[in-house]
């Protein structure tokens, strides 16, 4: 079906940052962090991914009793993102 295509498309363009996301962030930390630095991440994308943004979407739509609400959720956790990598200082070798 058309649905089943257009999220198949919509999954695969969003994994393809999730490679870019790894890799800069390692780029960022010293290598003896790095081990610890992936399992942190690991754990993050897990807790907040699968647990967290799932659960909060579905309790902000069912208390509100509207799918805006939901979306709400989604746009407040992108901007906390922007937000925490607005502050990020990246020093450049020279």
């Amino acid at each position: 079906s058309l649905t089943l295509v257009l999220f198949t498309a919509y999954a695969f363009l969003l994994a393809i940052g999730a490679g870019v996301g790894i890799a800069a962030i390692l780029d960022l930390v010293p290598s003896e962090l790095r081990g610890m630095t992936t399992a942190v991440q690991a754990f993050a994308y897990t807790a907040f991914g699968l647990g967290l943004g799932p659960t909060l979407v579905a309790l902000a739509t069912t208390v509100f009793a509207s799918q805006r609400a939901g979306l709400a959720v989604l746009i407040l956790f992108f901007l906390t993102g922007g937000a925490l990598l607005a502050g990020v200082r990246v020093q450049r070798p020279k």
